[in-house]
């Protein structure tokens, strides 16, 4: 039973209120798209500030971020979006949008690398890209017939329905294609935090994503990006635009238990024990959150969690293996490692502090099992000193030559931290992912704290925004489904995104049926 509950007062108009929980990508379009749509918006945020897991700023004058970021110009919601926030410059976020024209495939351990554009195509230059995707395999060792016959297999006119459901791993038959599932897991694994239970259909438009006609504000590229770190180039401007069209943000305001009966959610309750009255709310928290709060959907939710997070590497001079990369994944690297550099007086329009040629931006998408080739120990059981020695060996970067034109060791993006044992029981770190204890570089034992998780829904994923038994009850984020999804690849802004508009519109729907329902009772 709820008890000692305190109502917020609200002023009410003719609109339609909605609560919104969680200010992250999904909670953020959510509320964008009620403003649009005439609605009222009330958003509330359990952290300090909005953005969610996108975290990303320059600190002391240098890159520091939760993860590098990638996106794909031939979704249009994405770029859209940020054509429609202004900015107090009288400009849009659109000019934020850079091209990323090239990317690498990195066997870090031969010294091996294949460039791939990056580009729009023609005829010339996709034959080349597919070359160059079929040579990848081969010198990674895939037999030319399982080359072959993964080719036709992607690239088939028309793929049943069943098929586009089921596991990749099935489809792909990586029990009998070995060397072909060995490559693919690594590829896969690193560029979305895909795993042999991702929807068939979800992989396959990642893979083919260069067939889809780019959008009118795409640049001459299909990977696109932000020239800066998220927070100040997106989050930031997208949070001061949203306020000035009135929608009322409340951080630091954590959503404790929701009332619904008859089909109904009467109201919602935060953790400090106000009571949020509205017509609709949307749930735009991580899986865990949200069942806590509706237990009722735990067994249509198939997701996976993935511990993923980034690291910085600050180069006084640029190594000759990092010369000419931009972003790219590293094949051989057992912890899944990808990058992304940032070069001094590009990103950003910024020259880096303290003499700084450029960043690297790494990300590690294998955390918990995967054995690095030092230490052999997966990355949660390391403490700084092993990981700083553990990510260079993998990157093919720990020559004792090379140490001068490191900065300092490689560090750690922001939400995740070594805490000593005594202290990870602060309530502050209750929703944070606790690793296995490790002995830190100072000899006393700790663990890995990690805030952040990708939430990737699997091929039996049965939730949908529209899940909940409460008709006024509405849920997003990456891990939802939704029967109108165009854009379904994990891991991606674009997904979060375009939950959060098909969310919103079902919302939309439901104000109809009731004007319906009422018009009828007249």
């Amino acid at each position: 039973m709820l008890s000692k509950l305190t109502k917020q007062k609200t002023d009410y108009d003719d609109k339609s209120h909605v609560a919104i929980f969680g200010a992250g990508i999904s909670g953020l379009k959510a509320a964008h798209e009620c403003i649009k749509k005439g609605l009222r918006v009330s958003l509330f945020e359990a952290r300090s500030q909005p953005g969610g897991k996108c975290i990303g700023f320059m600190n002391s004058g240098l890159p520091y971020e939760l993860t590098h970021r990638q996106m794909f110009s031939s979704n249009p919601i994405f770029l859209n979006t940020l054509k429609e926030i202004s900015t107090y410059k009288g400009s849009n976020l659109i000019y934020q949008i850079e091209p990323l024209p090239k990317a690498q495939f990195v066997w870090a351990q031969s010294g091996r690398t294949v460039n791939f554009s990056q580009k729009h195509f023609n005829f010339l230059t996709e034959s080349v890209y597919n070359l160059k995707s079929a040579w990848s395999m081969f010198i990674d060792g895939v037999p030319v017939s399982d080359i072959y016959w993964f080719r036709n297999r992607l690239t088939q006119k028309k793929i049943k329905k069943r098929d586009l459901d089921s596991p990749i791993s099935r489809y792909l038959e990586y029990d009998y294609r070995p060397l072909l599932a060995s490559f693919l897991r690594r590829v896969l694994s690193s560029w979305i935090a895909a795993t042999d239970n991702t929807r068939t259909g979800d992989i396959i438009q990642l893979l083919m994503n260069k067939k889809i006609t780019p959008t009118p504000l795409s640049p001459n590229s299909y990977s696109i990006t932000l020239n800066g770190p998220i927070n100040e180039s997106l989050i930031n401007p997208w949070y001061r635009y949203l306020k000035s069209k009135g929608v009322n943000f409340h951080f630091n305001s954590s959503l404790k238990d929701i009332d619904y009966q008859n089909s109904e959610c009467k109201y919602a309750v935060l953790e400090n024990q106000d009571v949020i009255n509205a017509d609709f709310f949307i749930i735009a928290t991580p899986p865990n959150q949200t069942l806590d709060i509706l237990p009722e959907l735990k067994p249509l939710v198939k997701v996976e969690s993935i511990k993923s997070h980034g690291f910085q590497l600050h180069l006084k001079e640029i190594p000759p293996k990092l010369k000419n990369k931009s972003i790219g994944i590293i094949i051989d690297s057992p912890w899944g490692l990808s990058y992304k550099i940032y070069y001094s007086g590009k990103y950003n329009n910024t020259i880096f502090s303290k003499n700084i040629k450029a960043t690297v931006s790494i990300t590690a998408t294998k955390m918990e099992k995967s054995k690095g080739i030092l230490f052999n120990k997966p990355l949660l059981e390391c403490n700084e000193q092993e990981i700083h020695k553990e990510i260079l060996a993998q990157m093919g970067l720990s020559s004792p030559e090379l140490q001068p034109f490191f900065l300092t060791s490689i560090k750690s993006g922001p939400g995740a931290l070594i805490m000593n044992k005594e202290k990870i029981n602060n309530h502050k770190y209750k929703n944070w992912f606790k690793g296995p204890e490790i002995i830190n570089s100072k000899g006393v034992p700790a663990h890995w704290l990690i805030q952040n998780q990708l939430e990737n829904p699997t091929y039996s994923n049965k939730i949908f925004t529209n899940s909940c038994s409460a008709s006024n009850i509405f849920i997003t984020g990456e891990w939802l489904n939704h029967r109108q999804q165009k854009w379904t690849v994990p891991s991606t802004m674009e997904r979060s995104m375009e939950n959060a508009e098909l969310c919103v519109n079902d919302i939309l729907t439901e104000i109809e049926k009731t004007k319906k329902s009422c018009l009828c009772h007249i």
